[in-house]
């Protein structure tokens, strides 16, 4: 009864104004109060007049207080979005942040505060109940008042009807004040006796002006008839004249009201004949008092729905026992009753009276799903057939608010728990449009998720599928589809009646398939639903397919045109380049090639991120201090989470120091409900693959060009001048050339052929969500992206050969430059010596085209740049075949080594100049230690 009608800190409450019986009404637009509002229950949303009359009331120095809210106490006023009820210099009421508000400091503005006084006795410093009239008093005296025009202010100087108030609970119905001014109403002046005489002084009690003549001066007939009189109020929970009720204390219970006969005796002078037979009776009338009173007090709206169900069924009960007691009195007016033939009536009531009290005791804090499984757990434990059928009645009545929630999650994927008391609960800050947006987002995973401690005992092995089955259902109401399920059906508790009659504790009593099956059919139908909106109406696998065509440059032809036009962007900064323009080329690359077929083209996008590949994988697998960057949550590892970060690193290198090309990447458009398969975590997936094989690429394409600039240098035989750099290009051509074969051929292609093999298998859109995170999961840990040591390996050879590629294709314009000069200035063809004039006329070009190069070879320390890029590639090379071995040769990766090395050439000729090759001669390098100025020798 305390907890039903004592306010606590942390509670949600609303005003009603004694003057004109309005609620106290939040003004969200124009951030005031009026007194105009409704209860909170009966509120609905004006869009157009937005306002608010649930707040949450907090203990001023300590806003993290539960505990019961007295009079005379400092408090503040919080709405949902974090504003408080303040007040200004002139007495106007605002809501506003508050301005001194910092996280885990206590002292809140002095203009958010208000003390909470009882209107009746400014001197009480009791608890405060629903029912007292209660004035809010500012720090400057001032107090809470309802003017004439309807607004609220602070400019109350006195307590009068203007600045009195009831401080309701809003979650619950208003309860009218002749609900505690009649305290016969429900027994409650009985069974809460301790409560209302603790806390309402202002109650009637009884008050015994003669003292009742002993009851042992009478004979033993008279003294049975008094005690039998006296017997049947108890039984009723009235007190008698000799049997009355006293508090009592022990260890278990500190204050409990118990049946004594003659109480105020010290000892009783009853006949002890007659005091020990009523001795074994009374104990069911103090089980009948704490039943009464659990029935009153949990039958209310805050204990939910199916306490009050379980308190209807018990109210069934007791009207049983009401009719025995009536029978019982019926015989004693008739003379016909006696304390013998009482104790012979009422052995069933007496053993219904003391299980109903212990599940009362045991059910006392509990709701929802926790109840239900009290109920249950007496239902299993006892061997009384009786009462068996008891608490079987009382799960069969209790369970079936539960079982309409139930109905709804799973036949319309709608979640109507008003009280909390359903084994699944959503989280409404969790919001769909989310899924695209932020990598760490988890919506699939927390919108809706078990409330374990509410979860029945008789449902724990399908309570996975009661969850699934909503969720399902729910998506596609978010995509505001109608459901219509052709399977629906009641959903009850039905009892065996077979293993009831016989007994049998090892059985079990509920009938599972009376629930067991219609969960699994609407499971079964709204799988197939929901599988069908995605793979049918939202074609889930050609968009799929659509991404694998970009990312994983599926079409070739594309992305050479694309090169092609952008070529020269990419090789300037990100702060020379407009993304517009990338976008521009990229869509025109999509237009002129076997692109402009894919029906989803108009998704595709490119951006220019402020970070760099290796930034962003280490990052997201939590490796500190290569960057100077602080970590971030994360795993490297198939199927493991990554945590990547939605600002800006700080440490990480500014935007104008990245090439175009290290910061491009791919960007995909999807909408709601293909985001909660192609999340931002996905797209965030498939963008390292893209940035990782876009740079190999793009490199592999700049070496083939430095090859046919070698190519023009044939003829001026320069062959011991640059035979080292076209050895070097070939294995660095090689190289690429091969890595970028074994990721598209050998990783992207072989999974996702797997991954599509899996998905003609799925039945549920969970297994979808887990084929496609282990499909890319998969692909990142083949691609070696997940590989601290090898990734780090794989740049610096690949920052290696972009660095030589970019100085080849320097060096050779810088020479052609130099010979166009020299043969405008110097060559002449004289047009009358015919085609010999010619010949004389190249060969001489080519003497002059050879010397001018040897010169510019041998004057730009050619010779030693070639050897430092040489050296840096073997090393690196042989560190990455050295990391290649020591992984055991993982099946994935085996074969790139056999490619690499198909003619023994590294064998024989690199890793022997090392530390030995053969057998087990590789050992693990050194780790690696990637930093900013690992590219100076370049």
């Amino acid at each position: 009864m305390e907890e039903e009608a004592f306010h606590h800190y942390g509670g949600k409450v609303t005003f009603r104004s004694l003057k004109n019986g309005k609620y106290l009404a939040v003004d969200l637009k124009n951030a005031c109060a009026t007194a105009t509002g409704n209860h909170p229950i009966l509120y609905v949303q004006d869009l157009d007049f937005p306002k608010q009359e649930e707040l949450r009331v907090l203990k001023f120095d300590n806003r993290e207080s539960t505990e019961v809210m007295t009079f005379g106490t400092a408090l503040c006023f919080q709405t949902e979005d974090g504003s408080y009820l303040t007040f200004n210099a002139n007495g106007e009421m605002k809501v506003e942040k508050n301005p001194n508000y910092e996280s885990g400091n206590n002292n809140i503005a002095k203009l958010a505060q208000w003390t909470i006084l009882d209107s009746n006795d400014i001197l009480n410093r009791g608890p405060v109940t629903q029912f007292d009239d209660i004035a809010l008093r500012i720090p400057f005296g001032s107090y809470l008042m309802t003017e004439d025009s309807l607004l609220m202010s602070a400019n109350g100087q006195a307590i009068n009807e203007e600045t009195s108030f009831k401080l309701v609970k809003a979650n619950i119905p208003f309860l009218p004040d002749w609900l505690m001014k009649r305290p016969g109403v429900n027994h409650n002046n009985l069974v809460s006796r301790p409560f209302f005489d603790k806390h309402i002084p202002n109650q009637r009690k009884k008050v015994y002006e003669e003292k009742p003549k002993p009851i042992g001066t009478f004979p033993v007939e008279i003294q049975e008839t008094l005690l039998l009189e006296d017997l049947l109020h108890a039984m009723n929970s009235v007190e008698g004249v000799y049997i009355r009720r006293i508090n009592v204390e022990n260890e278990y219970e500190s204050s409990r009201y118990v049946y004594r006969v003659e109480p105020d005796e010290e000892q009783s002078t009853c006949d002890f004949s007659l005091l020990y037979l009523i001795g074994k009776i009374l104990p069911m009338c103090n089980n009948h008092d704490r039943v009464l009173e659990f029935v009153s007090t949990h039958s209310h709206f805050e204990y939910g729905q199916v306490s009050q169900a379980l308190c209807g069924a018990i109210n069934i009960l007791l009207k049983e026992y009401l009719v025995l007691v009536t029978q019982l009195d019926t015989e004693f007016v008739k003379g016909n009753l006696t304390l013998q033939k009482t104790w012979f009536y009422i052995q069933q009531s007496m053993r219904m009276m003391e299980n109903l009290n212990k599940l009362a005791v045991d059910a006392a804090d509990k709701r929802g799903g926790a109840l239900l499984n009290v109920i249950y757990k007496f239902l299993t434990i006892t061997s009384d057939k009786s009462i068996k059928e008891l608490f079987s009645f009382l799960l069969e009545k209790a369970a079936e608010p539960f079982l309409k929630i139930l109905m709804k999650w799973i036949y319309f994927g709608v979640l109507n728990d008003p009280f909390d008391e359903f084994l699944v609960e959503e989280d409404p800050s969790m919001n769909k449009d989310n899924i695209e947006k932020d990598f760490n987002d988890s919506y699939w995973q927390k919108r809706f998720t078990f409330r374990e401690d509410m979860i029945p005992i008789f449902l724990g092995k399908l309570s996975i599928k009661i969850l699934h089955t909503g969720k399902y259902l729910n998506v596609i109401r978010e995509c505001g589809k109608e459901i219509k399920h052709p399977c629906e059906q009641e959903i009850k508790i039905s009892i065996n009646q077979s293993v009831l009659n016989k007994g049998n504790s090892q059985a079990s009593l509920i009938q599972h398939k009376d629930f067991s099956e219609p969960i699994e059919t609407a499971h079964s139908w709204s799988s197939q639903r929901l599988l069908d909106l995605f793979l049918v109406e939202e074609r889930l696998m050609d968009r799929i397919k659509s991404i694998k065509h970009y990312f994983f440059l599926d079409l070739g032809d594309f992305f050479i045109h694309f090169f092609d036009s952008a070529d020269k962007y990419l090789e300037n900064n990100t702060k020379e380049v407009s993304n517009d323009k990338l976008k521009s080329l990229l869509e025109m690359a999509i237009r002129t090639s076997t692109a402009n077929a894919d029906p989803f083209k108009d998704d595709l996008t490119c951006e220019l991120n402020n970070y760099s590949l290796i930034e962003q994988i280490f990052v997201m697998q939590n490796i500190r201090g290569a960057f100077g960057t602080n970590a971030y949550a994360a795993d490297a590892g198939s199927g493991q989470r990554h945590n990547f970060p939605q600002v800006p690193i700080s440490g990480m290198n500014s935007i104008q120091n990245y090439k175009c090309v290290d910061s491009f990447t791919l960007d995909y458009k999807v909408q709601w409900p293909l985001t909660l398969i192609i999340s931002r975590r996905a797209i965030t997936k498939y963008q390292l693959i893209f940035r990782h094989l876009f740079l190999c690429k793009y490199i592999e394409r700049h070496l083939g060009n430095s090859w046919l600039m070698h190519q023009g240098t044939k003829e001026l035989n320069l062959d011991t001048f640059l035979l080292a750099s076209y050895n070097l290009r070939h294995r660095m051509h090689h190289f690429c050339k091969n890595y970028v074969y074994y990721i598209v051929v050998e990783v992207l292609e072989p999974n996702f052929h797997k991954f599509k093999q899996n998905m003609e298998k799925v039945k549920t859109v969970d297994e979808i969500l887990e084929l496609h995170n282990t499909f890319l999961d998969q692909c990142l840990k083949e691609c070696l992206l997940t590989d601290q040591n090898l990734l780090k390996i794989v740049i610096k050879i690949v920052n290696c050969c972009f660095f030589f590629s970019r100085i080849m294709h320097r060096q050779a314009a810088t020479i052609q430059e130099e010979d166009s000069v020299l043969t405008a200035q110097n060559m002449v063809i004289d047009t009358n010596e015919g085609p010999s004039a010619y010949c004389k006329y190249r060969q001489t070009k080519i003497n002059a085209e050879r010397e001018s190069a040897k010169k510019a070879i041998t004057e730009s320390g050619y010779k030693s740049m070639i050897e430092k890029f040489t050296k840096t590639f073997d090393t690196n090379l042989k560190q990455f075949m050295n990391a290649i071995k020591a992984s055991h040769y993982d099946p994935y990766i085996s074969n790139l080594l056999m490619r690499l090395d198909f003619n023994g050439f590294y064998a024989e000729n690199l890793l022997s100049q090392f530390e030995g090759f053969g057998g087990n001669s590789f050992a693990p390098s050194e780790s690696v230690n990637m930093s900013n100025n690992d590219n100076s020798m370049f």
